[in-house]
């Protein structure tokens, strides 16, 4: 399982995402944790998380001490995985349990440019996006070898 994670734009709010791929580029996802912010190191504790560092910079630390690896996605990552996850979607080749800050996220995206590609939109949206970036950074995370942790 690869972990996503992301901080919602008021701080208050963090969401961690599993992506377990299975059969071709086809992934599921499960909500680990969507609540206060300050508790979301305690549940990736031991596990290498993939996230975009400036929205999330409030909880590096938290993770690193927690025993998580944060793997900090660059510009160029955030457009790969909300590409992908986008076309993933299209494709019906995401399951995922039922959440409903993930639903209304998916239900509720919408794209901005990013450089010459795009992200999901995190601030003129209806609702908190943390979720669906945690997402999509779980699912690309999933398509990039494992590290070896020492």
């Amino acid at each position: 399982m690869s972990i996503g994670l992301e901080m919602s734009l008021d701080t208050d709010v963090a969401a961690a995402v599993g992506a377990v791929p299975y059969g071709d580029r086809c992934f599921h996802l499960t909500v680990l944790h969507y609540g206060a912010a300050d508790e979301v190191a305690a549940v990736v504790a031991g596990h290498s998380v993939w996230l975009d560092p400036m929205p999330n910079a409030g909880l590096l630390g938290a993770l690193r001490k927690a025993g998580a690896w944060p793997r900090l996605l660059e510009a160029v990552d955030v457009a790969a995985a909300s590409y992908e996850f986008k076309t993933a979607v299209r494709a019906r080749r995401l399951t995922a349990e039922d959440h409903p800050a993930l639903r209304d996220a998916m239900k509720y995206a919408t794209r901005r440019p990013l450089a010459t590609a795009f992200a999901f939109e995190r601030r003129r949206v209806e609702v908190d996006m943390s979720v669906l970036n945690a997402a999509a950074f779980g699912c690309w995370g999933a398509r990039v070898p494992e590290p070896d942790i020492l």
